[in-house]
């Protein structure tokens, strides 16, 4: 189902929401009051589901199985199953993460905000006078890419996923992020 939404986010009817494959009601709503935040999701669900082949391309399981935090995967709670939950959480909020730095999504803002002084210090063995240079970059807003991707996952968790399943999901946010 990940692997559906991702390509059908992108698509051209992608801010119909009603039409995406494998959301539940509430991932709906989600990706009706937040088009692109949806974007950014869609693009690190893909990440995921092409790092699981690089992974496991000389596994018997390959990621070949219905891969995917949107919709319900196949099978019991198993290894595979926890590390599709682990993955896609993390491409998904790293992805979320990136599009805030980058101004993509209206409703975040840069991780950080403030401007800090970094002093470098130079390379042992040389001559040289650490430098001083003001950070006023934009850090990735990791903290909502890990909220939001935790409220659209949850909305999956709650209406479909049985309590090993959630406790599997859980335990990955607690570990990972």
């Amino acid at each position: 189902m990940t692997a559906q939404l991702a390509s059908a986010i992108s698509a051209p009817d992608y801010y119909n929401c009603q039409m995406q494959p494998g959301l539940v009601k509430r991932q709906r709503e989600i990706c009706r009051q937040h088009p692109a935040a949806m974007r950014a999701i869609s693009e690190g669900l893909r990440n995921a589901i092409d790092e699981c082949h690089v992974q496991f391309q000389r596994e018997r399981w390959n990621c070949s199985a219905s891969f995917g935090v949107v919709g319900p995967v196949k099978g019991a709670a198993t290894a595979e199953t926890a590390y599709i939950y682990a993955i896609s959480s993390a491409g998904a909020s790293h992805s979320l993460a990136r599009a805030c730095a980058r101004g993509l999504i209206p409703e975040c803002g840069c991780g950080g905000g403030e401007q800090t002084y970094v002093t470098s210090a130079a390379p042992e063995g040389f001559n040289r006078r650490p430098e001083q240079f003001i950070w006023a970059g934009c850090s990735d807003n990791v903290k909502f890419g890990n909220q939001f991707t935790r409220k659209f996952i949850d909305s999956t968790e709650k209406q479909i996923m049985d309590a090993r399943h959630l406790n599997n999901f859980k335990l990955v946010f607690k570990i990972y992020f």
